[in-house]
C-alpha cells in the first residue's frame, strides 16, 4: 500500500465516521450509520467523476502533444530507456508510435504496438535512429476498436 492510498483510506473512514456520529447524535444510532455509508458513497462518487474528468483532460493533452508515427531506423543504444515485456525486442523496420517520455532527456519517445494494440516496447530514439512516417491516423490514447494501421513486424508474442 503505497502512502496515497493509505491517505484515501484514513480520510475516508474520517468522512464516514465524522458524518455518522454528527447525524447519529440528532437522530439516532442507525440514521447515523446510514449517514456514514451515504456520505463515504457520495465522496467516492465525487472522486470518481474528477478522476474521469483528470483523465480524459490527460488524455487529451497527449493526443494533442504526440502525434507522429516513425519508423526504427537503429535500435535504442541506451538500454534505460527501453520499456518491454520479458522475451520482446525492438526491431529495425518497426513503427512506433510518438509517446510520453519516460524520463527527461533528448530521446523521442515511441510505442510500438501490435496489430490487437498491445504493447510489444516503449523506447527512446535519437532522431537519428527514426525516420518520420506521417501523422497518426488516430490516436492509441483513444483505445480504437480497429486494428492497428502501423503495428510492429509480426513476431511471436510469449
Amino acid at each position: 500500500m503505497t502512502i496515497i492510498e493509505l491517505f484515501s483510506a484514513i480520510l475516508l473512514v474520517a468522512i464516514g465516521v465524522g458524518s455518522g456520529k454528527f447525524v447519529a447524535k440528532y437522530f439516532g444510532a442507525w440514521t447515523g450509520v446510514a449517514a456514514g455509508i451515504a456520505a463515504v458513497i457520495g465522496f467516492l462518487a465525487i472522486m470518481h467523476f474528477l478522476g474521469r474528468i483528470s483523465y480524459r483532460r490527460h488524455q487529451r493533452k497527449m493526443r494533442e502533444k504526440y502525434r507522429r508515427i516513425f519508423r526504427v531506423l537503429d535500435l535504442p543504444a541506451d538500454e534505460k530507456s527501453v520499456i518491454k515485456p520479458k522475451g520482446a525486442e525492438v526491431r529495425v523496420g518497426d513503427y512506433g508510435w510518438e509517446s510520453g517520455p519516460i524520463r527527461k532527456n533528448d530521446l523521442i519517445y515511441l510505442t510500438g504496438f501490435d496489430d490487437r494494440w498491445r504493447m510489444i516496447w516503449w523506447a527512446g530514439f535519437r532522431p537519428d535512429q527514426i525516420e518520420h512516417v506521417g501523422p497518426k491516423p488516430l490516436s492509441q490514447y483513444d483505445k480504437p476498436k480497429t486494428p492497428c494501421p502501423f503495428p510492429v513486424q509480426p513476431r511471436q508474442i510469449i
